[in-house]
């Protein structure tokens, strides 16, 4: 929810953004890409015409960037789960990564 406020005026925007990670994964399958291991314990490695953009939390912050467009080292990052987003056909999909 956003609230814009100017002197006596209000305005508020709520949107929801539904992640559908399952069918992210399975369209990055049909398009020849797969991310591996997971889960992982250091270098997650991507393969197929794509590239990885960056890995979030799960509440949307950046906490890592890819060493090179298909790779991402997570061994800094503790145990859990982990949103990776991938650049493939000009469509950002998101995936799910474990690390322990």
């Amino acid at each position: 929810t956003y609230v814009a406020i100017n002197g006596p005026c209000t305005d508020t925007l709520r949107q929801e953004v539904i992640i559908d990670v399952l069918s992210d994964v399975r369209e990055l399958a049909q398009l020849g890409v797969k991310l591996f291991p997971n889960p992982t314990s250091g270098i997650l490695r991507l393969t197929g015409p794509a590239r990885i953009v960056g890995a979030y939390d799960l509440s949307g912050r950046i906490l890592a960037l890819p060493t090179t467009d298909q790779s991402l080292d997570l061994s800094g990052q503790p145990a859990g789960a982990y949103l990776i987003r991938v650049l493939a056909s000009g469509k950002v999909y998101v995936s799910t990564v474990v690390v322990r």
